[in-house]
């Protein structure tokens, strides 16, 4: 071949590229498939099925953000696309921004009113935020329409739950189980369940069988690591709370649960930075405010221990035990009448189920009183 012959062969069009990215997506590796998708719309940057391909390959690497910019070019390209409205809905779901993806799954039901998954996107959506009746005809217009897979019944039987109907959400968890038993969604469901019936040990096990058959279920992850701390098994649950806070590392109620695990294996320092983080993401978290004040209180740090019971019990007035744990506190730093004034306010509102320390408050005055604190 000669020099000028080199020069005349063809040059690659955009659909040798879009080839090679379908050929990298049947090979899972999205990152080429994104670079193939790049080099062919170069070429050809009118092809909205390529932006959407780009957008799902995106999606795969949690690049999410340009994932919606590439859905946007799509649909600026194509409008009337159901499945590139229903993707960016899942992609929105999947950030947790539902009231954006339950338009676009209406965008995508009005363009086909028989598309079974967008219902059950929609659903799904719709029990997140927290309207489990509409949730519910959604998922049955879904179930009518074909889309009858473990996904949707467990939306479902989570939206029956949402409803009080646990009885029905037993039927159908159960009905998906005999089905499949290495369906790990229902799994998670089943632990659920058996959680609202105060059966914690069988609800760690479903989770358990959840999380060993799908390993990045981080829901199931999370509901380990909350219940391990709820049964006091606080160094076990550390694990369990680390992988679930690398999926999501702005879940408040997991910094607060990070801190009680702490707190009870001793590392204080580290639990009052666990305890400051989940009140940076959730001020108003008057629970988080009193394990911080007691950890603070172990650590003999009394005076900013207080201050913590005391934010605790302006935010929320129910939070009882502030009063108590602001008192011994108090007593700790010798400022008696102040404590007499906690452990007093604290025996007056408080409910029948904190007579244990009730007991303690009383004594406490006693011996504040006769001089033998």
């Amino acid at each position: 071949m000669g020099l000028f012959d080199f020069f005349r062969r063809p040059k690659p069009d955009s659909s040798s590229f879009f080839v090679r990215a379908q050929a990298l997506i049947d090979v899972r590796d999205w990152r080429g498939a994104v670079e193939a998708f790049d080099a062919g719309l170069k070429l050809e940057p009118d092809n909205a099925g390529a932006w959407s391909g780009r957008s799902g390959c995106l999606c795969m690497l949690s690049r999410m953000r340009e994932a919606l910019d590439s859905y946007d070019r799509a649909l600026s390209l194509s409008p009337a696309e159901t499945h590139i409205w229903y993707d960016k809905g899942v992609a929105l779901s999947r950030m947790r921004r539902d009231v954006e993806a339950s338009r676009c799954y209406d965008q995508a039901i009005s363009l086909d009113p028989k598309n079974g998954l967008a219902w059950a996107g929609k659903g799904a959506s719709l029990r997140i935020l927290g309207k489990a009746q509409e949730a519910l005809v959604c998922l049955d217009a879904a179930f009518a329409m074909g889309a009858a897979g473990p996904a949707v019944l467990n939306e479902k039987a989570e939206a029956l739950i949402a409803l009080g109907r646990e009885g029905e959400a037993w039927g159908i968890v159960e009905g998906v189980l005999e089905a499949d038993p290495r369906q790990g969604a229902a799994w998670r469901m089943k632990g659920k369940l058996l959680e609202g019936k105060g059966n914690l040990s069988d609800a760690l096990y479903s989770y358990g069988q959840a999380l060993s058959l799908e390993p990045g279920d981080h829901e199931a992850c999370r509901r380990i690591a909350l219940g391990l701390v709820r049964r006091g098994n606080y160094a076990e649950a550390l694990p369990y709370i680390q992988t679930a806070l690398d999926a999501d590392n702005n879940d408040a109620q997991l910094w607060s649960c990070r801190g009680l695990a702490l707190t009870g294996t001793g590392e204080f320092p580290e639990a009052v930075r666990a305890y400051d983080k989940a009140i940076g993401l959730h001020p108003l978290d008057a629970e988080a405010w009193v394990n911080k004040g007691m950890c603070l209180s172990l650590r003999g740090s009394f005076e900013n221990a207080i201050v913590c019971f005391e934010q605790a019990y302006k935010l929320d007035e129910g939070m009882i035990l502030a009063l108590f744990n602001k008192g011994l506190a108090e007593q700790r730093l010798g400022r008696l009448a102040e404590a007499l004034a906690s452990f007093a306010a604290f025996m007056e509102r408080a409910p029948a189920a904190l007579q244990d320390q009730v007991g303690q408050a009383r004594d406490r005055i006693r011996a504040i009183q006769t001089g033998r604190a």
